[in-house]
């Protein structure tokens, strides 16, 4: 499960970094420590509410209130968004040091919110849409620009309603598909990188282990698309398989 995402890390920074702070509702200046060159500005979402932060950010020694702004040491904007009581609300968005926007969280209703997250070079890396704090939708995408995975969960949150994997030059990878949700039984299949069919078959969610569980027969393919095999599962255990 890709959950990940790539937003809930959390750091510790000293207190100088709130000293530097002018008073609530102004500009002020913020490190570049709190950027993190593989995933992104990680820094102002310990005080995102929404989506698990529970940290209070402090300006002047009182708690944030009003639109704050951050800047880089050249002047340029890094972060801008409205706080209450020290944290961020309705909206907030990022920027890399270069200007490009780096991510833009809002929040759409007390319950829903959505969030993209871009490149340094401003093609899109993750689209997601939130329900009561998680993901409901996830889009994430490789540099080159096609799509490397799409999960979407069912509105209870307790399990996939697709869930798709591609390799970097757009052919699929992985594809699980609802066929009962009240069951939670899942059609798989899997693909070599030539595109071929690589093994099928059906999956259980066990929500007790938040995991995917094979089950009845699977049938295996060489990358020339000819059938090597079949497989029998119980409970995600192989009972029986025959080869070719």
């Amino acid at each position: 499960m890709r959950r990940t995402i790539l937003f809930i890390y959390y750091f510790i920074f000293s207190l100088a970094l709130f000293a530097q702070n002018k008073a609530p509702g102004t500009t002020a200046k913020a490190k570049n420590d709190s950027i993190d060159v593989d995933e992104g500005i990680e820094y102002y979402d310990r005080f995102n509410t929404f989506i698990g932060g529970d940290s209070t950010r402090y300006c002047n020694g009182m708690k944030c209130s009003g639109l704050i702004k951050d800047l880089y040491p050249n002047g340029n904007l890094k972060h801008k968004g409205y706080y209450v009581s020290g944290k961020l609300t309705t909206t907030y968005k990022n920027y890399f040091e270069n200007g490009q926007e780096e991510r833009s969280f809002q929040v759409k209703s007390p319950i829903s919110a959505d969030i993209e997250i871009y490149y340094k070079d401003g093609k899109l890396r993750v689209k997601g849409d939130y329900l009561k704090g998680e993901p409901l939708k996830w889009e994430e995408y490789y540099p080159n620009g096609n799509m490397e995975s799409y999960e979407e969960y069912t509105k209870s949150l307790d399990a996939y309603v697709v869930s798709k994997y591609f390799y970097e030059n757009g052919k699929p990878q992985l594809i699980i598909e609802c066929i009962d949700s009240k069951k939670k039984l899942y059609s798989s299949k899997e693909y070599y990188e030539n595109g071929q069919l690589k093994e099928e078959g059906k999956l259980n969610y066990i929500t007790l282990i938040s995991d995917f569980q094979k089950n009845g027969k699977w049938i295996v393919y060489d990358e020339k698309g000819k059938v090597t095999a079949e497989e029998n599962y119980v409970k995600g255990e192989m009972s029986d398989d025959k080869n070719y």
